[in-house]
């Protein structure tokens, strides 16, 4: 069995402000979408995108952006929450 260890962003889209400071911060993670939210560009790869994802979770005005880490786990007994999920 292995398991591999990913930060996973999240926004509350429905709450953001259109500040900008995600966006400005980390436009590899973050993007608007046609309303002007913030939404997930895509979840971040390398080392360099996770610390500007906290970056930009830190500089949110209204502390919508949340960057966790998940497991990812191989084994198809393991009976782990519904972050323990194979992260494709």
């Amino acid at each position: 069995m292995w398991e591999i260890k990913k930060d996973k962003v999240s926004v509350d889209t429905p709450n953001c402000i259109s500040c900008g400071a995600c966006v400005a911060i980390c436009s590899e993670v973050f993007e608007f979408d046609k309303t002007s939210k913030s939404i997930v560009k895509k979840q971040p790869e390398t080392d360099e995108e996770v610390v500007c994802a906290k970056q930009a979770a830190a500089a949110c005005p209204v502390a919508i952006i949340d960057v966790k880490e998940v497991k990812a786990v191989n084994d198809p007994d393991y009976k782990g929450s519904n972050d323990n999920k194979k992260i494709a």
